[in-house]
């Protein structure tokens, strides 16, 4: 698995660090890169800050992978010329931080509450998007989640084939109120789409009971082999580790490397 996995962190993990006391606590840890979050350590549009914690982040000996924009795709008015001008602050952004993959979201409603005027609209924003990306050398990565439009293996079938463009890929996460056979069967279906991977490990109360990586190391383990057919390099970041902690942080990133073979240094 060495070659085809490289371990991060999902820097709004941590959204009360700063992005100097991340960088500080992953540089003894076996992990190779952030994605920096838009919502909190690199806002949209600073452009001075992006260009910092980029530094920093490869000074450190990391990579500053991805920008975790938070932004959105939304229904537009096409008569209006330009619909969104924010979405030029966040390529801004990207290229400063030295990101080459922007992580979005698919709109603000599950794909089954969606008609299909809906669904039509946020597959046109997202190829512009995607073109305007493309145009920088940025690749769009849609967030796998609730409450968007890529909310399930089957429906991000859907929505990538409506969007139809290269430059579009999705991430994904274990969803973990399936069974694991059905999560597996989900990554299976998307493995040609699947650009990065988030890496958590949660209890039946879900959120808020996230659990230390290690008790999941057979669900994980099951992924990353399912992941290996396609011969394809990815990152697997992790996300919210339990209790917010440095040493939740330190444990699980051990065991991530353990999971993929990496071999890394260590403090």
């Amino acid at each position: 698995m060495t070659s085809l996995f490289r371990n991060g962190l999902v820097s709004i993990s941590f959204r009360n660090w700063s992005p100097e006391e991340i960088i500080d606590a992953l540089e003894p840890l076996p992990m190779e890169g952030i994605e920096w979050g838009g919502d909190s350590h690199v806002p949209h549009g600073d452009i001075k800050t992006a260009m910092r914690i980029g530094k920093l982040t490869r000074e450190a000996g990391l990579e500053p992978f991805s920008y975790g924009s938070y932004y959105r795709f939304r229904e537009v008015d096409p008569s209006a010329g330009e619909p969104d001008p924010a979405i030029d602050a966040v390529l801004d952004t990207a290229e400063a931080l030295g990101s080459r993959r922007i992580r979005v979201w698919a709109g603000e409603m599950d794909f089954e509450e969606a008609n299909a005027s809906y669904q039509q609209a946020i597959a046109e924003r997202a190829r512009e998007v995607a073109e305007l990306a493309s145009k920088r050398g940025l690749v769009i990565d849609l967030e796998f989640h609730g409450g968007t439009l890529n909310n399930s293996a089957l429906n991000s079938l859907k929505l990538l084939a409506q969007i139809d463009h290269t430059n579009v890929r999705t991430l994904w996460q274990p969803v973990m109120d399936l069974p694991l056979k059905d999560r597996l069967d989900g990554l299976k279906l998307l493995l040609p789409h699947i650009s990065n991977l988030h890496c958590f490990h949660w209890g039946p109360g879900g959120f808020h009971d996230r659990r230390q990586l290690a008790e999941g190391m057979a669900d994980w383990r099951a992924y990353l082999e399912g992941l290996q057919e396609s011969g394809q390099p990815r990152w697997i970041s992790l996300e919210f580790v339990r209790g917010d902690s440095l040493d939740s942080l330190e444990k699980d990133s051990r065991t991530l490397a353990e999971l993929t073979g990496g071999d890394f240094r260590y403090a």
